[in-house]
C-alpha cells in the first residue's frame, strides 16, 4: 500500500499527518475524502497531494494561520478506524541544525568531469569501496556532471585527504571532499592532471598495461617532462 500522509497549508503553513486509513484506491479519491470533510471550515482553499522524502502526503489548503489551526484542531473522522489528526508541516519537515548540517558535510564528498550520459549507479561499485553509501545526487555543470556521495556518519573519511582523483572505465573523475578549505579546492584543481592522460604517458614510459586505480598524490607538469625525458 502506497505511504500517503496528509497535511493542511496556507502555502507555507501546511501540517501534515500519515493517512493510510483513509478511503480511496487512488490519490484524487483520497484528495476527495480529505477536502470533503474540511471544506465546511472557515478559510478552506482546497486540497492536493505532494511527494517529500519518497512519501506522498495529501494536503489540505487555508487563507490564513488561523483558519488551519481552527481546521486541525478537529481530527478527520475516518469509517470504521481512527480520526486522522493533521500535524503542522515543520514538525515533519524538520530543518536541519547546524551541527547537523556540518555532520552532513563531513561524511560527504563531491566527485567532478562525471560524463553526462552516465547514471548514478555507475558510480556506486568505485565509490561504495570506501564505505556504506547513504545518498547520491547527481547535478549537471556544462559539459560534465557533478556527483555528492554522502556515506554513513561510521565511515573513515580519511582516505579523501590523499585520494585526490580515481578511474571508471578508463574515464578520470575529481574527488573533492566538502570539508576542504577554498584554497585546498583550488590546489587540488590547479595540479591533478587528467588520469586518462597521466596513465597513457606513464603507459608508454613503462610499457604498463594494466589501468591505474587510483593516484595518491598530484602529479605536477614538471615531473612528466622529467619522467618523459628519460
Amino acid at each position: 500500500m502506497q505511504n500517503l500522509c496528509s497535511l493542511a497549508d496556507t502555502r507555507g503553513l501546511e501540517p501534515w499527518h500519515q493517512i493510510e486509513a483513509i478511503p480511496g484506491k487512488h490519490l484524487k479519491q483520497k484528495e476527495k475524502f480529505v477536502g470533503a470533510f474540511y471544506a465546511k471550515y472557515k478559510g478552506y482553499a482546497g486540497s492536493g497531494n505532494t511527494s517529500y522524502k519518497s512519501v506522498r502526503y495529501a494536503c489540505v489548503y487555508f487563507d490564513t494561520q488561523d483558519d488551519l489551526n481552527s481546521a486541525i484542531g478537529t481530527p478527520l473522522s475516518v469509517p470504521d478506524s481512527d480520526p486522522v489528526k493533521f500535524e503542522p508541516h515543520d514538525v515533519i519537515i524538520k530543518k536541519p541544525t547546524p551541527d547537523e548540517l556540518q555532520r552532513t558535510k563531513s561524511f560527504t564528498i563531491q566527485v567532478l568531469d562525471i560524463p553526462l550520459p552516465w547514471k548514478g549507479e555507475k558510480l556506486r561499485p568505485t565509490f561504495s569501496k570506501y564505505g556504506e553509501i547513504e545518498k547520491l545526487n547527481m547535478v549537471t555543470k556544462s559539459l560534465y556532471q557533478h556527483a555528492y556521495i554522502t556515506y554513513k556518519n561510521n565511515t573513515n573519511m580519511l582516505v579523501f585527504k590523499n585520494l585526490w582523483a580515481t578511474l571508471i572505465e578508463n574515464h578520470s573523475v575529481r574527488i573533492l571532499p566538502l570539508t576542504l578549505s577554498t584554497e585546498d579546492r583550488e590546489l587540488r584543481r590547479k595540479y591533478v592532471l587528467n588520469l586518462r592522460a597521466y596513465h597513457l604517458i606513464l603507459r608508454h614510459v613503462t610499457s604498463l598495461t594494466s589501468p591505474m586505480p587510483f593516484m595518491l598524490r598530484p602529479v605536477l607538469f614538471q615531473e612528466l617532462l622529467i619522467t618523459t625525458a628519460l
